[in-house]
């Protein structure tokens, strides 16, 4: 069985081959995979949140941080 080549992801194509596959893969999980899986995506937006605002913090102070938070 020959199997696909990966999608080249510094082109247009397939950047959205590579969309549709996550969607395709997506749609087929159990409502408890795809629960577990965007818990994690929540928890990775959280961490990276509190990483850019402690950067945020660190250079302007807490006006930088408000003015971050604003934005």
């Amino acid at each position: 069985m020959a199997s696909k080549r990966p999608p080249n992801p510094n082109t247009a194509y397939g950047r959205k081959r590579q969309r549709e596959e996550y969607y395709q893969r997506k749609a087929l999980m159990t409502p408890e995979e795809r629960a577990n899986q965007n818990s994690n995506e929540v928890l990775i937006y959280v961490i990276a949140v509190i990483i850019f605002g402690g950067i945020a913090f660190a250079i302007g102070g807490s006006t930088g941080l408000l003015k971050w938070l604003s934005h």
